[in-house]
């Protein structure tokens, strides 16, 4: 995958300060995986690496299925090998392709991908189980939806991102966003801050109850409403979105 820029690495590390060590690697290579676990004394995942949706996905689907599942096996065995205390998975709500958009989806409802990224981390989500039954792995799989908030990766504008960082970024350039339809859109948003805490707790339970979690804050907002926010809070924002 392509890695992130360096104004991007450089914030990360401003942030993490010296408790984080960055090691440049490959997710596919079992063999570097494993020299990094030794050298490093590596007890735990929270593995977040993939490639991040359908549009990039769909035309390399040998190349997402090396990065979406077997990396997500490679730190499973290496968990299984070196009794790491937990994996923590990140996967998506992608993998509910038929399920009512204005409903709550809850981990007992199945998955039902339908497309390259969804079922590849589903594929990702039943190593897991597998992992966890049959090897008695500490490892669980967290779906998250929508992610927004800093840092912008890519740095850009990016339809599958969501309406959040789509509009807000250009609304503090200074464009002009006048969309002919899209505001009934509805979708679960979730603060990238939020996805990191519940991450950070999924990992340092002693123990947990299940192994699947859906993450969200329980509210759908549609782009609509987005859109007035934004006006708010970006002061003379010219901005608007039509029905539909």
């Amino acid at each position: 995958t392509r890695p992130p820029g360096r104004t991007i690495l450089r914030a990360w590390d401003q942030a993490a300060g010296p408790r984080v060590t960055w090691v440049k690697g490959d997710v596919t290579d079992f063999a570097h995986l494993l020299e990094i676990a030794e050298t490093h004394g590596v007890e735990g995942a929270i593995h977040l690496a993939a490639l991040p949706n359908d549009n990039v996905c769909r035309p390399v689907p040998m190349h997402s299925v090396a990065v979406n599942v077997l990396s997500t096996q490679y730190l499973l065995e290496l968990a299984r090998q070196r009794k790491w205390r937990r994996v923590v998975y990140v996967s998506t709500g992608a993998v509910y392709q038929a399920s009512d958009p204005k409903g709550f989806i809850r981990e007992t409802d199945p998955a039902t991908p339908g497309n390259v990224y969804g079922t590849t981390k589903h594929m990702g989500e039943l190593l897991v189980n597998m992992y966890q039954k049959t090897y008695g792995v500490s490892a669980c799989t967290v779906r998250v939806s929508w992610v927004w908030g800093p840092p912008l990766i890519p740095v850009g504008l990016d339809g599958p991102r969501g309406p959040i960082p789509y509009f807000l970024l250009r609304a503090v350039r200074g464009e002009k966003v006048h969309e002919p339809s899209g505001g009934e859109f509805i979708a679960n948003f979730t603060y990238v801050k939020d996805v990191a805490h519940a991450l950070l707790l999924a990992y340092r339970k002693d123990e947990l109850p299940s192994n699947l979690y859906n993450l969200s804050n329980g509210q759908h907002y549609s782009t609509a409403e987005i859109v007035e926010t934004i006006k708010r809070v970006v002061p003379g924002a010219d901005i608007s979105v039509g029905l539909g």
